[in-house]
């Protein structure tokens, strides 16, 4: 690895100590999750009000069960076939063919784009210039990640898929910066994403 980051002093050492002799010579520790200067340097770009953007940025796998999402989406264009005239949903990062093959199988692939990896800076500035972040979590209580930290840092409504994840749950609801809906309740879902999408024509703050 050319890098490794990690939010724990502790651990940046025990890696140190442990995979030293196999050539991992930086180890940086990021205590707020997230690296603020690339943030900082992020120019805002001017938003484009016709559209709402739902983004993910990283890599994606099957435990993360995004076909419940894409049959959410299914589901509120069977019930409105101009809901989601005006709505972009983009999966930035890994395995791409994963959103695209379920976009297909699910019938929206007409509003879901889906490309691999682009530059960390890239990541930053297309967090910020969404209007919902879509947090895909693992199953397990613990699971939180860098992701989530730098989706708050991103200052953008976050929509997180909960597995179970307790802690994230926590974090989310301390810190007031989104909502987290069950993975398999596809009905409610539904009823977030009509709401969202409402509220964001309105031209009301997420």
């Amino acid at each position: 690895a050319a890098a490794i980051v990690t939010v724990s002093k502790g651990l940046a050492e025990a890696i140190e100590e442990r995979y030293r002799a196999v050539g991992v010579d930086h180890v940086y520790v990021v205590e707020n999750g997230y690296a603020d200067h690339v943030f900082s340097a992020i120019v805002p770009t001017e938003r484009n009000d016709d559209q709402i953007i739902f983004r993910h940025t990283g890599f994606l796998v099957k435990d993360q069960k995004v076909e419940r999402f894409m049959q959410a989406l299914s589901m509120v264009k069977m019930l409105d076939n101009q809901a989601l005239k005006d709505c972009v949903i983009e999966f930035v990062g890994g395995n791409p063919d994963l959103p695209r093959e379920l976009a297909i199988s699910y019938g929206v692939e007409d509003i879901v784009t889906c490309s691999g990896y682009v530059t960390h800076q890239k990541s930053v500035e297309l967090m910020m210039t969404a209007d919902v972040l879509l947090l895909f979590w693992a199953p397990g209580i613990g699971t939180v990640g860098g992701k989530l930290y730098e989706y708050i840092r991103a200052n953008q409504f976050i929509l997180a898929f909960d597995q179970g994840n307790r802690d994230g749950k926590e974090i989310l609801d301390r810190t007031g910066r989104g909502r987290a809906v069950p993975i398999d309740d596809v009905e409610k879902q539904v009823e977030v994403l009509t709401n969202l999408i409402n509220i964001r024509r309105n031209g009301e703050a997420l």
